[in-house]
């Protein structure tokens, strides 16, 4: 994936964000406010949408996905192959 597309993420409860921002369950979205993905996939909230691979990502996607799936601090890896492996060796 390009650094210039944005994930895209299944949206398991309803959210609102913004002013006048609304996803409804089973929603695909890209336009979460990046702030908010790391807690929003965390808590269950959303989830990556199926058939994206971990090594398709831009690295600060991959960082976030990583946190989620137990990787510590995922960010603080020197490049996006130690963070492909960090996620291996927790899966």
């Amino acid at each position: 994936m390009a650094d210039s597309q944005k994930q895209e993420y299944r949206v398991l409860r309803g959210l609102n964000w913004g002013r006048d921002e609304r996803a409804e369950p089973d929603d695909i979205r890209s336009d979460i406010p990046p702030e908010s993905i790391p807690w929003l996939l965390r808590d269950g909230l959303i989830e990556l949408v199926g058939g994206t691979s971990p090594k398709d990502m831009n690295r600060s996607d991959l960082d976030v996905y990583a946190a989620t799936v137990g990787v510590k601090e995922p960010e603080k890896l020197p490049n996006k192959n130690a963070v492909l492996a960090a996620i291996e060796e927790v899966a």
